[in-house]
């Protein structure tokens, strides 16, 4: 009787984990990926900084002091460098990488690439960023490299797959008017 109860009962937890196993529709969220970034980049254009953060990745805004310190340091940011001649003009969003499926969150890095206007020309460039998602790819988070790779990354972000390739930064390129 005990031949029949164990492989019986190894059969029922077996039917029981997979039934419990959520997939993950990858195509379904590299699409909602690819619309969630840039639609954040949209609003970074038209200086919506208050909706821009909720794009933001919680650990980053937290870290600065929470959604009111941030905006007022991208305000400030922003309005450095306009005084310096640079104005933010476009971003377009890239490839994203493959998504990788973690333990509880799923992970692509995204290509950005910036446009801004300088007082004789305009400079362009390529950064990185990484998108991060805890309900199987329905909304996504964004955190800008900045030019780290990923060990860099991975002392703020532990969570962070090994498996993520972030290349590396490229110098800006400037065109003269």
């Amino acid at each position: 009787m005990k031949q029949i109860i164990l492989p019986a009962f190894f059969l029922f937890i077996s039917f029981n984990l997979q039934a419990q196993t959520k997939t993950v529709d990858t195509t379904g969220a590299a699409a909602a990926l690819t619309t969630t970034a840039q639609k954040m980049m949209q609003l970074f254009i038209d200086k919506n900084y208050t909706a821009y953060i909720n794009f933001v990745h919680p650990k980053i805004i937290t870290s600065l002091g929470g959604k009111a310190k941030m905006l007022s340091i991208i305000k400030k940011s922003i309005t450095d460098m306009e005084q310096q001649g640079y104005t933010f003009k476009d971003v377009t969003i890239g490839a994203a990488s493959p998504i990788i499926i973690s333990k509880t969150e799923l992970q692509a890095v995204v290509t950005q690439l910036l446009e801004l206007k300088t007082a004789d020309g305009k400079l362009l460039s390529t950064s990185y960023l990484i998108a991060t998602s805890n309900n199987r790819g329905k909304s996504w988070y964004f955190s800008d490299t900045s030019g780290k790779n990923l060990k860099q990354m991975k002392a703020f972000f532990p969570s962070l797959s090994d498996k993520l390739v972030i290349p590396e930064k490229k110098e800006p390129v400037y065109y003269k008017d």
